[in-house]
C-alpha cells in the first residue's frame, strides 16, 4: 500500500488497489518448473488530482508495467484501478475509449516511439482523428497550436521525425499527448534517451504544462535528482512491490527503507563518477525465483533473521509508508 492520507470525502484521483500482473514464461524456463512471473505483486497507489507522483527503482522491478495498468493497456491479473472513483476494468470498451482521452503517455523513446513514416501533423493529430474532435481544419488548427506550445513552429507539421533532433522529437511526443487534452500524463523516463544540455528544457515544459493545464502525473525515472525537482511525492519499487512511500522532501531527507538508502546513495556526489558510500550493492534477484521474506534481504547490509522468512507490511507512519522490519520498531 503506497496510498497517501487522504480526505476520506474525497477519492484520489487514480488508485490503484492490490495490483497484480502475471506474465507467463517462456518454455524453456517453463521447463524448468518457473512458470510465470509476478511483475507487480499487490501494489496499491493513489494520485491526487493535480499532483505528481515520482515512481522510482531499478530496471525491471515493474515500474512500467504498473504503468501500462493504470492506462487500461494491460489487465490485471487481480485487484482495480480507479481514475476518478471509476473501476476502468469494469467499463465497457466503448466507455474505456472515451476515457482513454484523459489518459495518455510521453514515452521514453523519442526515437522509436514515433512512426517514422507518418508526417509529424498526422502523428500528433491521430488521437484527435481516432476521436472524432472537431472538423479537419479544427484538428489542425489545434495540433499546430499544441506544437506550438511545445515548442515547435507550425511548419513541422508537414515534416518527418528523421528531419528532427532528439530533444525535438521528445516534444512531438509530448505534443501527441497533450493535444487530446487530457487529466492524466504518464511519463516513462522522458528525459533518459536526451542530451543533459536538452534535459532541462523538457523538464521545465513538463513543469510549465502542469501549470497551465492543471495535469496530473505519474513520473517514472532513474535520475533522483530530476524526481526530486519534479514530484510532490515518491514511491519506492523493488521487484515489483512498494517498499516505501511518502511526500518527496520526506524520502529524499530522511529515507528510511535501506533500498531508498542505496538509491539515493548511488546518486553521484562530489567528482565525476565518484559515488556516494552505501549504494546497493550486488544484483537485482531474478523476478522469476523472488527471494523469501523481504526480497531485498540478499542485498541489504542490515538483513536479520526474520528479512529471510517474513516478508514485512507496508506501514504507515504519519504518512510514511515503508515496508521494512527494522522501520516496524523504530520512529522515523
Amino acid at each position: 500500500m503506497s496510498e497517501p492520507a487522504t480526505d476520506s470525502s474525497r477519492a484520489p484521483f487514480v488508485r490503484a488497489r492490490s495490483l497484480e500482473v502475471r506474465f507467463a514464461a517462456r518454455a524453456a524456463i517453463r521447463a524448468r518448473g518457473r512458470g510465470e512471473v509476478l511483475a507487480v505483486d499487490g501494489v496499491s497507489l493513489a494520485i491526487e488530482r493535480g499532483e505528481t507522483l515520482g515512481l522510482v527503482g531499478e530496471s525491471g522491478c515493474g515500474k512500467t508495467t504498473l504503468a501500462r495498468v493504470l492506462l487500461g493497456l494491460l489487465r490485471p491479473a487481480s485487484g482495480k484501478v480507479e481514475i476518478d472513483g471509476r473501476d476502468i476494468f469494469a467499463m465497457s470498451r466503448r466507455e474505456l475509449r472515451r476515457w482513454r482521452r484523459d489518459l495518455q503517455i510521453v514515452q521514453q523513446d523519442p526515437f522509436g516511439s514515433l512512426d517514422p513514416r507518418w508526417r509529424i501533423g498526422a502523428i500528433v493529430g491521430e488521437g484527435l482523428a481516432i476521436h472524432r474532435i472537431g472538423t479537419s481544419g479544427e484538428r489542425r488548427q489545434r495540433v499546430v497550436e499544441t506544437l506550438q506550445r511545445c515548442g515547435l513552429p507550425a511548419a513541422a507539421l508537414d515534416r518527418f521525425p528523421h528531419e528532427f533532433s532528439g530533444g525535438q522529437r521528445q516534444r512531438i511526443g509530448i505534443a501527441r499527448a497533450l493535444a487530446l487534452r487530457p487529466e492524466f500524463i504518464i511519463w516513462d523516463e522522458p528525459v533518459s534517451a536526451l542530451d543533459v544540455s536538452v534535459q532541462s528544457q523538457i523538464i521545465q515544459l513538463l513543469l510549465e504544462l502542469k501549470e497551465e493545464y492543471g495535469l496530473t502525473y505519474l513520473l517514472i525515472a532513474h535520475d533522483l535528482s530530476i524526481v526530486e525537482r519534479v514530484c510532490d511525492r515518491v514511491a519506492v519499487m523493488y521487484l515489483g512491490r512498494i517498499v516505501e512511500a511518502a511526500g518527496a522532501e520526506r524520502v529524499f531527507r530522511r529515507p528510511v527503507h535501506p533500498y531508498t538508502q542505496a538509491l539515493l546513495a548511488s546518486i553521484p556526489a562530489g567528482r565525476p563518477g565518484r559515488r556516494r558510500r552505501g549504494a546497493a550493492a550486488g544484483d537485482v534477484p531474478s523476478p522469476l525465483a523472488p527471494p523469501p521474506g523481504c526480497r531485498y534481504h540478499p542485498r541489504c547490509p542490515l538483513a536479520m533473521e526474520v528479512c529471510r522468512r517474513e516478508p514485512p507490511a507496508l506501514l504507515d507512519r504519519s504518512g510514511h509508508r515503508v515496508a521494512c522490519h527494522l522501520a516496524a520498531g523504530s520512529p522515523h
